[in-house]
């Protein structure tokens, strides 16, 4: 099985497009090849440390089935150096980063080739 992880952060304007598209462009459309998608939020619309109520909010605004989680002390940094956001990460069932990005492109047309690479479809 396949995780896609993505870090984003509120005051992010590709992360919202990226988070408009997510459902319907592949937590919808991968769920049948057991492909996982994880959003992370690492601060607010104000630059501060994201918490739950903002999390679910995300949640809601956007209509996700997937999980949200929050990293209000930026444990994955390392994942988007010099702030490179949206970053996404797709990780094996290993638990290794077979392919990583930076910004969001046209209806998530990058991550769906990966993935559709790596699922050989």
């Amino acid at each position: 099985s396949l995780s896609v992880v993505m870090i984003a952060a509120g005051w992010c304007g590709p992360c919202r497009v990226e988070a408009a598209l997510m459902e319907e462009f592949l937590v919808q459309r991968y769920a049948p090849n057991d492909v996982r998608v994880i959003v992370v939020i690492i601060q607010n619309n104000d630059y501060e440390a994201a918490d739950l109520a903002f999390c679910e909010g995300w949640q809601t605004q956007y209509g996700l089935s997937n999980p949200v989680l929050i990293d209000p002390v930026q444990v994955t940094q390392r994942y988007f150096p010099a702030g490179s956001l949206p970053a996404t990460v797709i990780v094996d069932s290993s638990g290794v980063i077979v392919h990583r990005e930076y910004g969001v492109s046209m209806e998530l047309n990058t991550v769906r080739a990966e993935l559709d690479r790596l699922l050989g479809l």
